[in-house]
């Protein structure tokens, strides 16, 4: 069932209320659970875009002569890569934390479907 039959269903009043009330909370259910998954891509293009400047970031240092001036660059690089390293363990553990938290939402939204279903199966009969 799509968000917009989901969303025209419960506008036009096609359903009863206590059949409404379920249709809503899975339209939330499944808002929940899209947002989540735009968080994880948010921070999977976080973590795809450190990783190509890190690459960046060594041909950089590989390329570079032994000058003062290449010293400080290669210390500068280096203190980046350090930084980049730091806010991939965090980019870590929030996934981590996303990927919990959108299971939870799935398995919530999997139970909402299934109190629907059944609610609509005693309607029919």
């Amino acid at each position: 069932m799509t968000d917009t039959l989901l969303v025209a269903l419960v506008s036009t009043g096609a359903v009863d209320k206590q059949i409404e009330a379920s249709l809503r909370l899975v339209i939330e259910k499944k808002n929940a659970v899209a947002d989540l998954e735009a968080k994880e891509e948010v921070l999977q293009k976080e973590s795809q875009d450190i990783f190509d400047d890190q690459a960046r970031l060594r041909e950089n240092i590989k390329s570079l002569g032994a000058t003062p001036d290449a010293r400080d660059l290669v210390q500068r690089y280096t203190s980046r890569l350090n930084q980049q390293e730091d806010r991939l363990e965090v980019i870590k553990k929030e996934s981590a934390v996303l990927a919990q938290r959108k299971e939870a939402a799935g398995e919530e939204l999997q139970a909402v479907i299934g109190h629907l279903a059944a609610q609509a199966n005693d309607n029919a009969r």
